[in-house]
């Protein structure tokens, strides 16, 4: 075993493309004049979608055999997205959904299904009869004596799973913690690590996963993300991703090297494209790397239940508008891991290969109409 923090990964994201050599490789590649790229860029950037040049390559727009002009129009960038967030979404409503602990009992007073909570790690927050830990030294102390394990930690306010640990066991006479992956590293050097994090952390209770899931890509754990828009007088699912752990990693987030990416069909949870990498490095698989077990075509398992159960705990954020849900499937049933305001489309989009503003996402933003907030605060 070797020493290593894995929780504080900070391995690059395979989202953030180098530019000029994305050009390059498509004027080698594609034969497509670099005129002709940067024409493509400046009028996608002027467009609705407000597409970055990044993204233009994230998504392989550049590539005209692939997608039409008006194709590329429907891809919303993260500047368009977030024009669309500011007009829709509550910022009252983003606090509660953002902060994990806020979150969770909220759904836990709903009576609906979330990882059971062991500890919280901060200075000053209390969650109920939940042991909270102020200092390193009483975390190293809790996680010697008191924590179940196999549990997960991870930052109570975090995002693309960064600073999280699959932690197995405590081994006593080293006192060490056992990693996933066959890691290990001492008490006192994780808990000053966890000190480290703004936002503190939250212990929670290892999930499983369906015994179909683990088949498919081992015994880890791997969320759908749900985006689930909220009109005015309904709640519908409108896309789905399937975030796939593979190469090793812990966590199943598609910017860890070697993780996959499902786009799935919300009628009925068939698995229709599973892609690894982005920009020129894309390419679609059918089969896991590490199991060999067939994805395309993959019904994942109770997804009536996910698909319920994204929708219900939408309801309780009605002022979101548009929320991002990732729900683990595991061998006790679809329990929610996050909520995520608004929810990003760069998975959905990368997922699919196509861009959410569809006639349907269209007719969602023309029934919102102005933006409006359903409540008035």
């Amino acid at each position: 075993m070797t020493a290593d923090a894995e929780f504080l990964n900070a391995a690059p994201s395979t989202h953030k493309l180098d530019v000029g050599k994305a050009m390059i490789w498509v004027r080698a590649n594609l034969k497509k004049r670099l005129a002709s790229q940067v024409t493509d860029i400046a009028r996608l950037a002027r467009g609705r979608g407000k597409i970055s040049p990044a993204e233009y390559y994230l998504y392989q727009l550049y590539d005209d055999a692939k997608y039409s002009a008006q194709a590329k129009r429907q891809f919303l960038g993260k500047n368009g997205v977030n024009k669309i967030y500011r007009q829709v979404i509550s910022p009252y409503f983003f606090g509660l959904s953002h902060d994990r602990l806020v979150a969770e009992a909220v759904l836990r007073g709903a009576g609906l299904p979330t990882s059971k909570t062991y500890a919280i790690f901060h200075p000053i927050r209390s969650y109920g009869a939940v042991p909270a830990l102020r200092t390193p030294a009483e975390l190293a102390a809790f996680l010697r004596a008191e924590m179940p394990f196999p549990c997960f930690s991870k930052p109570i306010n975090g995002w693309q799973s960064r600073s999280v640990a699959h932690i197995e066991r405590l081994d006593k006479p080293s006192d060490t913690l056992a990693l996933a992956g066959g890691h290990e590293i001492a008490v006192e050097a994780f808990a000053a690590d966890i000190g480290t994090l703004e936002s503190g952390a939250i212990f929670q209770r290892l999930l499983k996963p369906h015994p179909d899931l683990a088949q498919a890509c081992g015994d880890r754990v791997s969320t759908v993300r749900t985006i689930v828009l909220i009109g005015e007088n309904r709640i519908e699912t409108f896309r789905a991703a399937w975030k796939i752990p593979a190469a090793g990693n812990i966590a199943d987030y598609f910017w860890r090297p070697g993780n996959l990416l499902a786009d799935v069909d919300v009628a009925d949870g068939r698995v229709r494209r599973v892609i690894t990498g982005t920009g020129p490095d894309q390419r679609e698989v059918d089969d896991h790397p590490d199991t060999g077990a067939r994805l395309t075509g993959l019904v994942l398992p109770q997804w009536p239940k996910v698909k319920q159960l994204s929708e219900d705990v939408t309801s309780i954020f009605p002022d979101l508008r548009i929320v991002g849900l990732d729900v683990a499937i595991t061998d006790q049933g679809p329990v929610v891991v996050k909520v995520n305001a608004g929810g990003d489309m760069d998975l959905t989009q990368l997922a699919s290969g196509t861009g959410v503003m569809d006639q349907r996402f269209d007719s969602f933003i023309a029934e919102v109409g102005r933006y409006e907030p359903l409540f008035a605060c």
